[in-house]
């Protein structure tokens, strides 16, 4: 019989995400790809928090975020 797989799950809130974003986009000002803000073994759930991070800071004002095409990558650039 297959044994489930254990997951670890960090701890991390959308706000700690947001704070984390900003920080990675200090002087960036081309922005960067959505894609390169985590690492390519980045569970679905870190993928979807970081995205409502991203979502809440466009929101917010802080960045904007961009597609050259229809479901190309999306860019983060900040304001």
């Amino acid at each position: 019989e297959r044994q489930p797989q254990e997951v670890e799950v960090e701890d991390i809130t959308v706000e700690e995400l947001m704070t984390q974003l900003l920080k990675l986009l200090e002087g960036k000002k081309d922005g960067l790809s959505f894609n390169s803000l985590f690492a390519k073994t980045a569970g679905v759930t870190e993928i979807i928090l970081t995205f409502m991070a991203l979502l809440e800071l466009v929101r917010l004002g802080s960045v904007s975020v961009w597609q050259q095409q229809p479901l190309g990558d999306l860019v983060v650039v900040p304001k």
